[in-house]
């Protein structure tokens, strides 16, 4: 993570991740050079100042319904309505978009790691509930 906003945060933002240094001597002096504070420019502040209103909204929004819309479209015939709207999602606060149904595969990989450990350990648990219930 790299902090965006505010010399105080950047600096304890620095400060509690010092772990980072054992790995990449380098990062931490790096990315303090690149994060210097710069004014906002006039192309950014009329842009702002342009979509920060109900046009900018209407527009979000729009795309948002565009993206989803493309999505349906394009993969209707591989997934369910319901698998659809887990892998796909477009929002104020999220868009997350997974053709390739990573998910699953590591739920389903987690699943099997958890019924192997199960199997290997069953036997210890029963002896140890066993003991704990008298």
């Amino acid at each position: 993570m790299i902090p965006v906003y505010g010399k105080s945060v950047k600096q304890r933002f620095f400060e509690s991740n010092k772990w980072v240094q054992d790995y990449y001597p380098n990062y931490l002096t790096q990315q303090q050079d690149e994060l210097i504070h710069r004014p906002s420019g006039l192309i950014k502040k009329s842009a702002e100042a342009l979509f920060n209103n109900k046009l900018g909204d209407f527009l979000d929004n729009y795309c948002m319904k565009i993206t989803i819309k493309h999505w349906a479209k394009k993969f209707k015939h591989k997934y369910t309505e319901e698998e659809f709207k887990l892998l796909f999602k477009s929002g104020k606060s999220i868009s997350k978009h997974h053709p390739r149904n990573f998910q699953n595969v590591v739920l389903e990989k987690f699943k099997n790691k958890m019924e192997t450990l199960e199997k290997a350990h069953k036997p210890v648990l029963e002896n140890y509930n066993k003991s704990l219930s008298t």
